[in-house]
């Protein structure tokens, strides 16, 4: 006569059932991951090998915005003033002439890529009246009119004030969008700006026209970090007076 399993036996058999799928689904979730792993380095291999020849994302983020924004907004405009003729007639018009305003272009790189709408979030950040200016046509538009950001800056003691040309850099905010639902380029991102820093910094120091005219600033804002949040911008704004100083001594005198 046969007999039935006891309750004792039953639970044993359940657990082992479980523990035999759990073992199933580890194997698949390993075999998955082992299968990313083994695709990130292809892409590794494959974006140094792109890079030999500058055809990496980083390098080509790199070209576009030098090729397609920086070399039309400094060298000249419409009136072949240049940047610093910029400058100097906005410092005329806004009557800035005695402000510590450095003539050039302050662009800062977020090691996320993403750059906020206005640093004037922060109080020590102040929006100015945006400096406008006209370039000859480009992509069909005569006339091309471009906008730049100026904010005025405050010292961490609130007893001195530098005003700068400021922005962030656009291609890389678009970086942080596409990352949001692009986990191999989110998984990149770090190797992409980090190479697009190297490449524009030496396009803009192996040109005549644009070397000392643009300041790139690389703010760490990872999570955890001690130059995120509003941290990052009281960072920032320290960072910006240092640099001033550095480059215009007769400003603090």
């Amino acid at each position: 006569m046969e007999r039935g399993l006891s309750p004792v036996d039953m639970k044993w058999v359940c657990i082992g059932a479980a523990g035999i799928a759990f073992l199933g689904l580890y194997h698949k979730w390993y075999t998955k991951r082992m299968e990313g792993v083994f695709d990130l380095e292809r892409v590794m291999r494959a974006h140094l090998e792109l890079e030999r020849f500058g055809l990496d994302y980083g390098s080509s983020l790199a070209d576009n915005y030098f090729h397609g924004y920086l070399e039309i907004i400094l060298p000249k405009g419409l009136s072949d003033q240049g940047f610093r003729g910029r400058v100097q007639q906005y410092k005329k018009e806004q009557q800035l002439q005695k402000e510590k305003f450095p003539e050039k272009i302050f662009v800062i790189v977020h090691k996320s890529g993403f750059s906020p709408n206005s640093y004037d979030d922060h109080s020590r950040f102040e929006s100015r009246k945006k400096m406008e200016f006209e370039v000859e046509g480009r992509s069909g538009i005569r006339r091309r009119r471009y906008q730049t950001s100026v904010y005025k800056v405050k010292s961490h003691d609130g007893k001195e004030e530098i005003t700068v040309v400021m922005e962030g850099a656009p291609c890389l905010r678009q970086l942080y969008e596409a990352a949001k639902v692009n986990p191999a380029l989110k998984e990149m991102s770090d190797i992409v700006i980090s190479t697009f820093m190297t490449k524009i910094r030496a396009k803009i120091d192996n040109d005549g026209y644009c070397r000392g005219l643009c300041e790139l600033v690389y703010v760490d804002d990872s999570p955890g970090s001690e130059t995120t949040g509003r941290g990052g911008l009281d960072w920032l704004a320290n960072k910006l007076f240092e640099i001033v100083k550095l480059d215009k001594q007769e400003y603090f005198r």
